[in-house]
């Protein structure tokens, strides 16, 4: 539910729609960023799939069992699950 995947560069640049239409409702990107920092403190794997899916190739994807994804309209995180 509501995948924390993309990491900190992408929520930096409020790349995806949800990151700016949707902050402030429940949480903040402020704080997606903080816990962020906290997982990878130097961000020396910000673009790594093992650390953040969001950047995953198709051919990383392969063999993966099926699965649901769930997303909340006003979740910040939307967009990424979607994506």
């Amino acid at each position: 539910m509501c995948p924390f995947i993309a990491g900190p560069d992408v929520w930096s640049e409020r790349s995806l729609s949800s990151l700016v239409e949707c902050d402030g409702y429940f949480v903040d990107m402020d704080g997606f960023i903080m816990c962020a920092t906290l997982y990878d403190p130097h961000r020396r794997h910000a673009r790594d799939p093992c650390a953040w899916p969001y950047h995953a190739e198709t051919s990383d994807l392969e063999g993966l069992q099926p699965h649901v994804i769930s997303v909340n309209e006003l979740d910040p995180l939307r967009d990424e699950g979607l994506a």
